[in-house]
């Protein structure tokens, strides 16, 4: 199996020494500014695409896929809705898996949030904390902003209505000042040193409190993830595929 990289910094780097230790898998290219400017550059055919590039590139790929229609894992983050859309679309063409953490043990995170949620209820206050390294661009990451999103849906039917956009809970991101704290989700982010990344929860109850965290030692994790992804989505039908998906293929394999 040939798999085309899209982004060749850390988890580009990453990624491509995590092809290398598997006899049956074979890097077809690198794309980055410094060494091929597209997909269509790559001269070897090849099966599946992994991209831990930049929001930009979504175009670039997108146009490739629609006309050659690849597995596609995409693993970054910070895109827009109209960004958004164009990856709901090309899902019609090709199979894609969607995420923002290519972390098994994130997945299972955001199962035991979806189920913690609703048992502990609106007694418990929900804080969301993430840390990573100082070059990271986007804050909050997109793990956390994706863990707050199955947190809101999340909310038991008979909890009281929350205030926000569409009766969904209400965002702070970060606190300063006066007041006190609202009927909310708090996420506050970190950034220093080479943190790879660590995602932590807090369920605060009047006397307990429940924290679940998610703390990567190295990318490495990563990039097992993304090309456990890409071995999964090639061959596949096209549609919107996800990381629970990638695990429960795996658990019955």
């Amino acid at each position: 199996m040939k798999i085309a990289l899209v982004g060749y910094g850390k988890m580009g780097r990453m990624a491509a020494r995590e092809i290398a230790k598997h006899p049956d898998l074979e890097c077809a290219g690198m794309v980055d500014v410094d060494r091929l400017p597209s997909l269509w550059e790559v001269k070897s055919p090849f099966d599946a695409v992994v991209d831990f590039s930049h929001p930009d590139n979504l175009r670039m790929i997108g146009e490739y896929v629609l006309e050659n229609p690849v597995a596609l894992v995409l693993a970054t983050t910070g895109y827009s809705a109209g960004q958004e859309g164009l990856v709901r679309e090309l899902a019609l063409h090709a199979p894609i898996v969607r995420t923002a953490n290519c972390s098994p043990g994130v997945v299972v995170l955001g199962q035991l949030l979806a189920l913690a949620r609703p048992a502990l209820g609106p007694a418990y206050d929900v804080e969301v904390l993430e840390q990573h390294h100082r070059m990271k661009e986007d804050a909050p990451s997109g793990t956390a902003l994706a863990l707050v999103d199955l947190l809101e849906k999340a909310v038991p039917p008979e909890d009281p209505p929350l205030p926000g956009e569409d009766g969904r809970p209400a965002r702070v991101y970060g606190r300063y000042g006066r007041g006190r704290r609202g009927n909310e989700i708090g996420v506050h982010a970190l950034r220093g040193g080479g943190i790879p990344g660590e995602h932590t929860v807090i369920f605060a109850g009047k006397n307990e409190v429940l924290e679940l965290t998610h703390r990567a030692y190295s990318r490495e994790v990563f990039a097992e993830g993304a090309i456990r992804a890409a071995r999964f989505a090639a061959g596949r039908p096209p549609g919107l595929y996800t990381m629970e998906d990638v695990l429960r293929a795996n658990a019955t394999d």
